[in-house]
């Protein structure tokens, strides 16, 4: 009996690990952060696609001494589905402690945005295309990105060929330039500090 138990366990285990159906499809991308022309942490951005979800995973890791030690840890996880933003989570944490969290989630007709203080609303029927998606998928022809940050639409602006300025509400500029249809590199022009962003070659194989 116990044999036969143990049969059936390790039959319906492998059924799911090695079932018919279509494998996934996984992107990573990984970028220096770089300040001063001195390297202070790592940035990556992943993309795992199955059947019609996709979700999108950005990653950044600082350290930095200023006056004192500085350590900056950003994650965002946003999926779609069927082409259509879902969910997000996003947090931030300086020196461990976490500085701000929120969630977005769509409820069919709106999307609910909840922070700590309050739940707001964003009257979309849809987001096709968020700060997730953008380095994944270069925003030809498109004029607004939805920023899970901040949770408001935010406009795209080609500057010129592959290169766009998204200007935030903060007043800071980020420009992104893309090859390929990917990003390669990204300048956030702060009002106080310049912060680069170049990707790194992807060496495995």
């Amino acid at each position: 009996m116990k044999k036969h138990f143990l049969f059936l366990l390790i039959f319906s285990i492998s059924g799911l690990l090695f079932s018919f159906g279509p494998a996934a499809t996984i992107e990573k991308f990984d970028y220096e952060v770089i300040v001063y022309n001195r390297t202070i942490g790592t940035f990556s951005a992943s993309k795992v696609e199955l059947n019609e979800r996709a979700d999108y995973s950005l990653e950044t890791k600082i350290s930095t001494r200023i006056f004192k030690n500085i350590e900056f840890d950003f994650a965002m996880n946003s999926s779609y589905q069927n082409s259509i933003l879902v969910h997000s989570d996003l947090k931030n944490y300086m020196n461990n402690e976490l500085r701000k969290s929120s969630t977005v989630d769509f409820d069919g007709s709106k999307y609910l945005i909840r922070t700590k203080k309050n739940t707001i609303t964003h009257n979309e029927v849809r987001i096709e295309y968020s700060s997730a998606s953008l380095y994944f998928e270069e925003p030809i022809g498109r004029k607004f990105l939805f920023s899970e940050n901040y949770g408001i639409n935010l406009p795209i602006i080609e500057i010129k060929p592959h290169k766009y300025l998204v200007k935030l509400p903060n007043g800071d500029t980020n420009y992104y330039e893309y090859k390929n249809g990917e990003v390669a590199s990204v300048e956030f022009d702060k009002r106080i500090i310049n912060v680069k962003m170049l990707r790194v070659a992807n060496t495995d194989g």
